[in-house]
């Protein structure tokens, strides 16, 4: 992904957010990754930029600095929506 940033908001015990973690490494996508279970203020922070706290959560930045938030994990959205 070129220069985007990607966070990667997470709980380690999660099935869906290993599922989001093993497709990102499949895709060979540089990220950012940020464990929620232990962590108040990276709460507040999925919080505030996604308007909750469900993850697995990805939050890129474009070259275009257009913030895009996606929750869950669905291929067919990820595929869509992650830059190459």
């Amino acid at each position: 992904m070129t220069e985007s940033q990607v966070t990667y908001y997470f709980l380690p015990d999660s099935p869906h957010c290993q599922k989001m973690k093993d497709y990102l490494d499949q895709r060979g996508l540089t990220v950012t990754e940020i464990d929620i279970s232990n962590d108040d203020r990276a709460k507040q922070n999925l919080l505030e930029q996604s308007g909750q706290i469900g993850v697995p959560c990805l939050i890129f930045t474009n070259q275009a600095k257009k913030t895009k938030v996606i929750i869950g994990f669905d291929r067919d959205v990820l595929d869509r929506e992650l830059p190459d």
